[in-house]
């Protein structure tokens, strides 16, 4: 690394590190045309992002694992290791004569072709709050909801509620976290939205006392700082607000 490559990377450090932002700081990590927005507090310093314009929410964390088809990542997630988020479950042609890519690529093909096959983009967006355990897969186009759960190496086919607990291959709803009454109230009430101040007086291991206080809470949405990322020229840009 030159010089100027060196100066760049410690600016870079410099800023992710006044807003306790972990991110991957060589362009390898990144696709061809990745834009990220990124709320402070974030950690995802372990992740490779393939997705064309993500945001991501303050305070998550993705121990490591990798980012395709994903256009938003709430605040508060919890992401274990080894997690892939936005897989395309046809990547190839099933309804084809065969479903390898000699049919319409150059690449290991002994043909030539004009065909083309070009799979469908289509974004998962994952609410506040969301628990997503180790190895779990999200395929793309799935929507999960605030408060919501994904056990440890589940596959996730389909939309996820708010606040349900899914497991299984494919992952299937087990359980809510709350009853269905309490589960009304916290949807009434975005917590993720408040200042650290409010945050703090706040009775998190009784929901009944959470809930009660969050009734009289005067709201007003938090401005989290961001970060904002990009890949250009195959260099990656790294700015604040």
């Amino acid at each position: 690394m030159n010089i100027v490559g060196l100066i760049n990377r410690a600016s870079n450090q410099r800023l992710l590190k006044s807003l306790s932002i972990k991110l991957p700081l060589t362009k390898e990590s990144y696709g061809k045309t990745v834009e990220l927005r990124v709320e402070e507090g974030a950690r995802f310093n372990r992740v490779s992002f393939h997705s064309k314009k993500l945001e991501i929410g303050a305070y998550s964390y993705m121990h490591s694992g990798e980012i395709y088809m994903v256009s938003k990542i709430g605040r508060y997630c919890s992401i274990a290791e080894r997690v892939i988020i936005g897989v395309d479950p046809v990547g190839h042609p099933v309804d084809w004569l065969s479903t390898h890519p000699f049919q319409y690529t150059k690449k290991h093909s002994p043909i030539e072709t004009s065909l083309v096959y070009k799979s469908k983009w289509e974004d998962v967006e994952i609410g506040n709050d969301v628990w997503i355990g180790q190895e779990a897969m999200i395929m793309k186009g799935v929507k999960i909801g605030n408060g919501a759960i994904v056990g440890a190496r589940s596959i996730v086919t389909e939309n996820v509620p708010d606040y349900a607990v899914v497991v299984g291959i494919p992952a299937k709803i087990i359980k809510y976290r709350f009853s269905e009454s309490v589960i009304e109230k916290l949807q009434q009430y975005p917590w993720w939205c408040l200042p650290a101040s409010t945050l703090q007086k706040l009775f998190f291991n009784d929901i009944e006392k959470a809930i009660e206080q969050l009734s009289k809470v005067s709201w007003s949405e938090e401005a989290f700082s961001k970060v904002h990322v990009k890949i250009k020229n195959k260099k990656i840009l790294f700015k604040g607000d």
